[in-house]
């Protein structure tokens, strides 16, 4: 009876250890499927904060980086850019290159209204030829014949 009592305490405490074994076994998985959901939540809660790659500006926020450009300054500091960047849910890169082509629009504007300015001129020809100039669709090439039939006409 003794052997009986002692056989079945034995029988129970490896059931027991048993038990636990599962539980903990049951624990590392359940861990385990935790941590990847937690990886996976982190992964998708970066993906909606971080400004999608290549998107292009959207109109109403063009009108946003026109008064900023005009109002603040023309050359944001990496700061504000970001700042922007992250505003307007677009990558940096593409808020930099937005003001790098707004200073050229910009500058061709003033050099334009400057030529047509000092030589006060409505001619088609003219207004042509300073379009050309300003956009700088002459290569070297073309302005060295340019020069070397002026020449050739002032002789």
């Amino acid at each position: 009876m003794h052997n009986d009592h002692m056989n079945e305490v034995k029988t129970l405490k490896d059931e027991i250890k048993q038990k636990l074994e599962e539980n903990l076994s049951s624990k590392d998985q359940l861990n385990a499927i935790l941590s990847r959901i937690n990886n996976f939540l982190e992964e998708e809660i970066d993906e909606i904060h971080e400004p999608k790659q290549g998107d292009e500006i959207k109109k109403e926020h063009v009108g946003f980086l026109e008064n900023y450009y005009k109002n603040c300054c023309c050359y944001p500091d990496e700061r504000s850019v970001s700042a922007l960047a992250f505003g307007i849910d677009v990558t940096r890169d593409r808020v930099v290159k937005w003001f790098k082509s707004r200073r050229r629009r910009s500058r061709i504007n003033y050099e334009y209204r400057k030529v047509i300015e000092e030589n006060d001129t409505d001619s088609d020809d003219f207004l042509m030829l300073s379009i050309f100039d300003i956009f700088g669709y002459e290569n070297e090439k073309e302005k060295n014949d340019i020069k070397e039939n002026e020449k050739e006409q002032n002789k």
